[in-house]
């Protein structure tokens, strides 16, 4: 080989260098351009799910304690016109600015993808109200897919929930009361009486106030007592099913699940129930809580 063939073998290979070395420079630059957009269009992403937050809060301001229940509107109901504003809102967002949102209002809840839980929850529920004796029945008037339940909201969602009307003191207790002052009535109403019982049927059986007989399960005594089965209007079924579903979650709950699940704690606001939207939703929360929500390991304290 002679001397002019190395020095043309020494040319190219540093032109192929060079050529190496030119191209991997532009694709640096290329790529540090492309980052660099990146992260300014990530920026006005973030910006504008700040404002989007910031506008959502401030117009929905009088009924932020309603934002737990929004999470489960935006679940079950999404594409749905509600009664309450913020629901309504709160589903034409993206979960990108749902999580926001909540984070924004300090609560722990994080949008809930799908609805195929509900479901999963009514049949855990139905369980423990076979185990806990809780009606006679084994669908304790939860068949055909808790239809009762769900038309509380499906037929009535704008109409009025007044627990306290319906629910009066007029039913014997099933321990002895002691009156803490003259007035007090000997009777509690329906809440009272699912707590009782759960005391009852988990082995209290002292202070009875009819201690030669079992007190009734709480869903045949609301089913007897309103006469469900009997002439009542549809709206009254469903009312009373999404009351007894609501209370008895709350005691399996606050007895069974509470010592490692914060989630009810962590996310309870000041909201009140006005229609049966609400209450509805409410019953789902807590259904979602008691069955569904699995807590981290690391809790906050």
């Amino acid at each position: 080989m002679s001397a002019v063939d190395i020095v043309q073998i020494i040319i190219g290979a540093l032109s192929l260098l060079a050529t190496i070395a030119v191209s991997f420079v532009i694709y640096w630059f290329q790529r540090r351009h492309e980052k660099e957009i990146e992260r300014l269009d990530e920026e006005r992403r973030i910006e504008e799910i700040k404002n989007e937050v910031n506008i959502f809060l401030i117009e929905n301001e009088a009924e932020r304690d309603y934002l737990p229940w929004c999470v489960i509107a935006s679940s079950v109901h999404r594409h749905e016109k509600h009664t309450r504003a913020i629901y309504t809102n709160f589903c034409r967002c993206s979960a990108e600015v749902q999580k926001e949102i909540l984070s924004q209002a300090e609560l722990t809840i994080t949008p809930i993808e799908g609805s195929e839980w509900v479901d999963n929850a009514i049949n855990k529920l139905k369980e423990d109200i076979v185990k806990y004796k809780l009606a006679t029945g084994k669908d304790a008037f939860l068949y055909d897919g808790a239809k009762y339940f769900h038309r509380g909201f499906t037929c009535f969602r704008d109409k009025v929930y007044d627990e306290y009307e319906q629910d009066k003191y007029s039913i014997p207790p099933i321990y002895k009361m002691r009156p803490l002052f003259s007035g007090d009535t000997d009777k509690i109403n329906f809440r009272r009486y699912i707590e009782q019982y759960f005391d009852y049927i988990l082995g209290d059986h002292d202070n009875l106030s009819k201690s030669n007989s079992a007190p009734i399960p709480p869903v045949d005594l609301i089913w007897d007592l309103k006469n469900l089965s009997g002439t009542v209007e549809e709206k009254d079924v469903c009312f009373w099913v999404i009351y007894y579903v609501l209370y008895i979650t709350v005691n399996i709950y606050n007895r069974f699940k509470d010592i490692d699940n914060y989630f009810i704690r962590e996310n309870s606001t000041d909201a009140e129930v006005e229609t049966f939207e609400d209450q509805y939703y409410e019953a789902l929360l807590w259904l979602y809580a008691t069955y569904i929500y699995q807590p981290s390991k690391e809790r906050k304290e």
